[in-house]
């Protein structure tokens, strides 16, 4: 710089962050205005780098079409799942399909709860990046702890918590898994006849790894209700497992 003048090296150096416009300016005379000048347009490459880096990272990538018939789907879904389970719990069970949202992998990750229940599952003939696991389904720990105070003791208000549970427990979760499985098996035949198998537990949603965390997934979410208690399951395929079934 000479004479109070940047050179365009200066100024897109500036606008890098390489050099401080604030120090510069006590040594060069640079008129006030230009200093505004130069702030704004830097205030304004920043912005642009960050809108275009979250658009990068967050890229839609289901059509209205594909969430409408997803959405069916998962209505289907909710019916059947719901004179199921009525008949397995012996109690008053609704569900209805409430929402589908397109989230990242690791935006699904961050926005279901800790502790919850979580199953991996595989659903052939459909690949993922997980291969075989290809999809999440996530039952919340009021879903969770109806079912098993029902089945256990006849009425819900018993288990409150997360805790070590016992094989009798377990087992009740992988049966209610079962039923969820079969019914989504149903709920899908008109569109393609997959097999759903469960393929693990877990209950730290940090450990979704069913796709790369910028991966667009489809979240549906069905409202649940079983007897006096509230809840919600939600599932979540990547783009990449279910788009080539979408256009069937």
């Amino acid at each position: 710089m000479s004479d109070g003048a940047l050179s365009q090296d200066e100024i897109n150096a500036m606008l890098k962050g390489e050099i401080d416009l604030q120090a510069v300016s006590k040594d060069g005379d640079i008129p006030q205005d230009d200093i505004n000048l130069l702030l704004n347009a830097i205030d304004v490459h920043e912005k642009k780098q960050t809108k275009d880096y979250g658009t990068e990272n967050r890229q839609l990538k289901f059509s209205g079409e594909q969430l409408n018939k997803m959405a069916v789907i998962y209505g289907n879904f909710a019916q059947i799942a719901a004179n199921c389970l009525s008949t397995v719990l012996k109690c008053p069970v609704q569900m209805r399909f409430d929402t589908i949202n397109q989230l990242t992998v690791g935006e699904v990750s961050r926005c279901i709860p800790t502790p919850t229940t979580l199953g991996f599952i595989s659903m052939e003939p459909l690949k993922g990046e997980a291969n075989p696991v290809c999809a999440v389904i996530e039952i919340d720990p009021n879903v969770t702890f109806a079912v098993i105070d029902i089945t256990r003791h006849g009425r819900t208000g018993i288990t409150s918590s997360y805790s070590v549970f016992t094989n009798i427990e377990v087992n009740i979760i992988n049966n209610l898994f079962a039923y969820i499985l079969e019914n989504m098996r149903l709920a899908w035949s008109g569109t393609i006849n997959m097999q759903p198998k469960l393929c693990g537990l877990e209950t730290d949603p940090k450990s979704i790894k069913i796709a790369p965390v910028h991966e667009m997934t489809a979240l549906a979410t069905i409202a649940v209700k079983i007897m006096n208690i509230d809840g919600m399951i939600n599932f979540c395929i990547p783009f990449s497992v279910i788009e080539p079934v979408l256009g069937k």
